[in-house]
């Protein structure tokens, strides 16, 4: 299993604060580790290994998902938000956004009472199926009834 990570990319001027990996499960779902709290630095960084990680998949006809799950916090600022929404709304006018996506707050996240009504925003606008869970063998069934 191939892993790509924020970590290993270049940023312009102020490094990324949190962490993304991704991974793949059956070449049809995403699963990104995030590690917050998050800034603006970090989408860009995200932007870098997406593409390389997505190239991978077996995603024809564009049948793929994703299941965020986030460790430590989830807290973004409200830059990041925007240009998060601008993102999803992108990706879904390219035919490359997965067909559902499933965010994973646990009970220990940080941050989830302030930011799961702005996850949830961002992919209402941009016009994406979306679900939050508390643990990801839920999110995982549910992504899986979409494939």
């Amino acid at each position: 299993m191939t892993k790509h990570c924020t970590d290993t990319t270049n940023y312009k001027k102020f490094r990324p604060h949190g962490r993304v990996e991704i991974t793949t499960v059956d070449n049809k779902i995403a699963v990104f580790r995030a590690l917050g709290p998050f800034n603006l630095e970090l989408l860009d960084a995200l932007q870098q290994i997406e593409p390389v990680a997505l190239q991978a998949m077996d995603i024809e006809n564009n049948s793929w998902v994703e299941i965020v799950v986030f460790e430590q916090s989830c807290l973004a600022s409200d830059e990041l938000f925007a240009e998060f929404c601008l993102h999803l709304t992108a990706l879904k006018a390219s035919g490359f956004s997965p067909v559902a996506s499933a965010f994973v707050f646990t009970d220990e996240i940080d941050g989830t009472l302030l930011m799961l009504d702005k996850y949830r925003k961002c992919f209402a606008d941009a016009g994406l199926v979306f679900n939050d869970f508390n643990n990801e063998t839920d999110a995982m069934e549910w992504v899986r009834s979409f494939l």
